[in-house]
């Protein structure tokens, strides 16, 4: 799975912070809290969690389960996603990308795509330029198998699943900020998909929002 590039070489530009997986479905009221706070990795269903405070290096660091990545073209920025005092000290920092650079991790999608229940957050702060195309906050690098892609597209945000051969794939059509901080989360359950952006929530049953498509 790579953080800040999606499928079909859809690059991030800007920064990006703070990149979990849930292996549940947090309650909108635990989320939007969370999102406020550090990353603790004893709370129950985190699977995984990118601080992405290394700082220096190439490396990126699981605090969960040991998922590392190595980062391709991005650099180390000092500015601060969140405003709570615990996320704002001299030994914090964000992974900036340009649109061409991402990290690769070592998770893969086909450890999360079985999941009964998945959630995906993400603090990003864009590029302007990805008001204009599609920006891939995180997503797989085969081109068969299991695929997860979370996408920032058309203005609004967009997920899908796929398996070997067909999928499905949703869009959420909200007024994503360009230029500024913003939490966004996507949650996936038997009932419908919530979308969470910067503190709004929207849910969408399967008959509303479901769209198969052919594997890319």
């Amino acid at each position: 799975i790579l953080l800040g590039k999606g499928e079909h070489n859809q690059f991030f530009e800007g920064l990006v912070d703070r990149v979990e997986i849930w292996d549940t479905r947090p309650s909108d009221a635990d989320l939007l809290a969370w999102a406020q706070e550090e990353i603790d990795p004893s709370r129950a269903g985190l699977y995984a969690a990118w601080n992405l405070d290394e700082q220096t290096g190439a490396t990126v660091t699981d605090e969960v389960s040991g998922w590392t990545g190595s980062i391709t073209g991005g650099a180390w920025s000092a500015e601060c996603a969140v405003a709570a005092a615990e996320e704002c000290t001299t030994s914090k920092s964000t992974l900036d990308l340009d649109g061409t650079g991402y990290a690769e991790t070592t998770i893969g999608s086909a450890d999360v795509v079985g999941a009964t229940e998945l959630t995906i957050s993400a603090w990003v702060n864009p590029d302007v330029s990805c008001s204009s195309r599609n920006c891939g906050v995180f997503g797989d690098s085969v081109s068969n198998g299991a695929q997860v892609h979370f996408n920032l597209e058309n203005g609004g945000v967009s997920f899908g699943v796929y398996d070997d051969t067909v999928g499905w794939q949703a869009g959420f059509t909200c007024s994503v900020d360009f230029g500024r901080w913003q939490h966004l989360a996507v949650v996936v359950n038997g009932s419908g998909r919530t979308w969470v952006v910067r503190a709004s929530t929207v849910t969408m049953v399967p008959a509303s929002m479901r769209l198969e498509v052919p594997k890319p």
